[in-house]
């Protein structure tokens, strides 16, 4: 999907964009999506992006490796620690019906 489809869908219908680390390839490798992502989520807040790493699949990295890197990504490119806890942990919570306790 497009950035401008991305901005407008979340404008018009308020919806959570959801945002994984890499794209399998296949033959063990993949493609980063963290550029790409960081360009969403400055695009079309973070309070409409749940970040995940989509890990599992042979081609990415283990998901707890693939998720500090992710995370550090956004960090290092000006993104808080209160936004990232919103896309890790706020939105999921929210869409399970939890109550966040941060």
């Amino acid at each position: 999907m497009s950035l401008d489809d991305q901005v407008r869908i979340v404008k018009d219908y308020d919806v959570i964009l959801e945002h994984c680390f890499a794209q399998p390839l296949g033959g063990g490798k993949y493609k980063s999506n963290l550029p790409m992502n960081l360009e969403a989520i400055q695009a079309c807040g973070f309070q409409h992006v749940m970040v995940c790493t989509d890990g599992g699949q042979v081609e990415n990295p283990h998901w707890e490796i693939a998720l500090e890197q992710y995370m550090q990504y956004l960090a290092d490119h000006g993104i808080s620690q209160d936004q990232l806890y919103h896309m890790t942990h706020t939105i999921q919570a929210g869409l399970l019906g939890l109550e966040d306790s941060h």
